[in-house]
């Protein structure tokens, strides 16, 4: 048998700070509150102290002498959920309403319910939000470990699976593929590269995840070490450090670059070598 939980809520109305204490079922809120986030509803105070639910669409954003505020709302909206997190589908709804993000972070929003509700990152960080502070939060399939802020490429950021993959060798073995590059950026189209002249390798291997997502790759010399940077070396998230890393970034038609992250020492090694590891890139 499931607990009942009961939450007590101070309201205060208008400005005349007549104190009014309303009792709320935790188990109520299954009757007036989306926990699986189909609906778009909030709870809010009305002007004799009750409260109601809303549909977002129908509700006007709230200025500095009304009495219901984005702050209420999410206090109330969280107690009546009765969960940790706000429902992804509820911080987009109030961005779709015309709160923007610097609403929803001065009211204390954590970045992984901004990240789950859809927000993108380079938003947060133009909303004032440290770079750093975004590494290693999930979003859209992986884990952040780059971001474009100087708007350098026709992508805005990098995530990496959080599962490292064992076994694929780099293939090609004695065929010249053609992908040197090893800049930030050219991970995927090395990817294609490689997949459309030989398969049974490790850019297939990535490129086959689908986990919501199809677009994986394997990452480029340079994209592979900001994973040690920004993750490894951080400690946001690990890797292995008993066998080194594939890139995509091809040296010539027997060898490919990889990387160990024991050190962080990148070398060239035989495209046919096996026990080294992957760990599939996506671009959003």
């Amino acid at each position: 048998m499931k607990t009942i939980k009961t939450f007590i809520i101070v309201l205060f109305v208008s400005s005349s700070l007549f104190g009014q204490v309303v009792e709320v079922d935790g188990q109520l809120k299954i009757a007036i509150m989306d926990t699986v986030n189909t609906e778009d509803l909030l709870v809010v105070k009305q002007t004799d102290g009750t409260l109601a639910t809303r549909q977002l669409n129908s509700l006007s954003l709230p200025t500095g002498d009304t009495v219901r505020t984005l702050q209420s709302d999410l206090l109330l909206t969280s107690a009546l959920c009765n969960c940790a997190n706000l429902p992804p589908a509820m911080i987009q709804s109030l961005v779709n309403n015309g709160y923007s993000v610097q609403d929803l972070i001065s009211f204390e929003i954590s970045v992984v319910n901004l990240l789950a509700g859809g927000i993108n990152p380079l938003d947060l960080i133009d909303a004032g939000m440290p770079i750093d502070s975004l590494y290693g939060k999930f979003y859209e399939g992986g884990y952040i470990f780059y971001l474009d802020t100087l708007n350098e490429h026709s992508f805005d950021g990098l995530v990496v699976l959080g599962t490292t993959i064992a076994g694929p060798i780099w293939g090609c073995e004695n065929i010249l593929v053609g992908v040197p590059s090893s800049a930030i950026g050219a991970g995927q189209s090395n990817t294609i590269d490689i997949v459309n002249t030989c398969s049974g390798n490790a850019a297939v291997t990535c490129n086959n995840i689908t986990n919501g997502y199809n677009d994986w790759f394997l990452s480029s010399k340079d994209e592979l070490n900001l994973m040690y940077v920004n993750l490894h070396l951080t400690g946001l998230l690990s890797f292995s450090t008993a066998n080194p890393y594939w890139s995509s970034t091809e040296i010539n038609s027997a060898s490919a670059w990889i990387q160990d992250f024991s050190d962080g020492d990148q070398q060239t090694i035989n495209k046919g070598t096996t026990s080294l590891r992957v760990r599939p890139v996506r671009a959003f």
